[in-house]
């Protein structure tokens, strides 16, 4: 398994059996795996049997991914949305940061919105953001199309 926000001092990582400090990593199961445990730093890769993960876990999400080597492509964009912009919505809308995106044909698409702390970090915190996607023909959106 792989946790993404392994490597921050925060979060630890699994320490029972199949830990990267486990006896049970054998030559043999080193060599069966292609594996071979980290024991100097948390990098957030770990082993884990399943009757520990489903103690340890009470929910699962799957996710796909999605990149270049697997047809995808991508494109980031970074903002800020403060001062002027972010009060007021939805009266003031034209001020609230606005993305044109121009899809030339039918075609799957994901789209996916993260907010993150000073460090950038993804953060739990009490800030909400919506967001909608909306058909304006390149225009900006002045009112909410319903």
């Amino acid at each position: 398994m792989r946790n993404p926000h392994g490597t921050v001092a925060s979060c630890k990582e699994w320490t029972g059996d199949w830990s990267d400090n486990s006896e049970l990593w054998t030559p043999q199961a080193k060599s069966s795996l292609n594996y071979e445990p980290n024991t100097e730093e948390n990098d957030g890769i770990f082993w884990m049997n399943v009757s520990d993960f489903r103690t340890e876990f009470f929910k699962l999400y799957v996710t796909r991914e999605l990149n270049a080597m697997t047809g995808w492509h991508s494109l980031k964009i970074e903002s800020s949305w403060f001062g002027p912009s972010a009060a007021s919505f939805p009266t003031k809308l034209r001020q609230v940061p606005q993305f044109k995106l121009t899809i030339t044909k039918p075609t799957p698409g994901f789209i996916s919105l993260t907010q993150t702390d000073e460090s950038g970090s993804s953060f739990k915190g009490k800030n909400f953001v919506g967001w909608m996607v909306s058909c304006e023909q390149g225009k900006i959106m002045t009112k909410i199309n319903k």
